[in-house]
């Protein structure tokens, strides 16, 4: 989910006029934002480009800056569950932060994803139960990638795991 969003466009209809980037749209304009351009572009490599555009923002925008979120250091094309791990610089005691950085696996907001907590209870009985039997090795380079068809959800192009069974 991080690496990879499912769904990697919401539509929202605008239901009166609103100012985006100093640009009033009319209310019935149809407004498509792509979460994982949004999520994967909001790195500190990229900051004075997230940055140029603050004189045309909002003010509450300018105002909520980040929402309370960092910019990755880290960059986003790679698998690094330890981006959400922040360490107590007195205790050294490593606590998972959810709002460390950008990320919208199910949406935000009022109309984010009604199977929210189901999904994850899902994915948390799937592989507790998967680790019973097996560890799964990495894969030979050549079968893996992120190469998907996008269409209203995310289809894997090609989907292989390695497992090896608990010796």
């Amino acid at each position: 989910m991080s690496n990879l969003p499912i769904a990697e466009l919401v539509l929202r209809k605008a239901t009166e006029p609103i100012e985006i980037l100093g640009r009033t749209l009319p209310a019935g304009t149809s407004i498509l934002w792509c979460t994982h351009i949004a999520c994967n572009n909001a790195t500190v490599f990229n900051e004075s480009k997230l940055r140029a555009l603050d004189e045309v923002r909002s003010e509450t925008s300018r105002k909520n800056g980040l929402g309370g979120r960092s910019l990755w250091s880290i960059p986003t094309d790679r698998f690094e569950p330890d981006r959400w791990i922040k360490i107590d610089e007195n205790t050294g005691k490593r606590t998972f932060d959810p709002r460390a950085g950008y990320s919208f696996p199910f949406g935000v907001g009022l109309r984010s994803c009604a199977g929210k907590q189901l999904a994850i209870l899902e994915l948390k009985i799937y592989i507790a139960t998967l680790n019973l039997s097996f560890f799964l090795a990495e894969v030979p380079k050549e079968l893996s990638s992120h190469r998907a068809n996008i269409e209203v959800t995310r289809f894997p192009v090609q989907a292989y795991v390695a497992p090896r069974p608990w010796t």
